[in-house]
């Protein structure tokens, strides 16, 4: 049995349409595990914003001076009501 030109051509496009195939669907894959990873990345990050926030709102409630640090500077907050309690 010969394999003449036409069933090579044909059996090299059914090849490159499956390489090409393959391609797309790992694309595709990789940009949604790409997508998955950033949103529990922006989840992650709003949730330690706001377990930030709720620490620090929490520790001023007891009208001390509460330090915060941020690389090389450091300040310290007090609630404003407790500004208001002291004068």
């Amino acid at each position: 049995m010969k394999i003449g030109r036409k069933e090579i051509g044909l059996i090299v496009l059914a090849v490159l349409l499956v390489v090409a195939v393959v391609y797309i669907v790992n694309d595709r894959m990789e940009e949604a595990r790409v997508q998955r990873e950033y949103g529990i990345y922006q989840t992650g990050l709003s949730n330690g914003y706001g377990a930030a926030f709720s620490e620090i709102i929490e520790a001023t409630t007891t009208c001390q001076a509460v330090p915060l640090n941020y690389e090389n500077t450091t300040v310290e907050i007090v609630a404003v009501d407790c500004l208001n309690q002291a004068s």
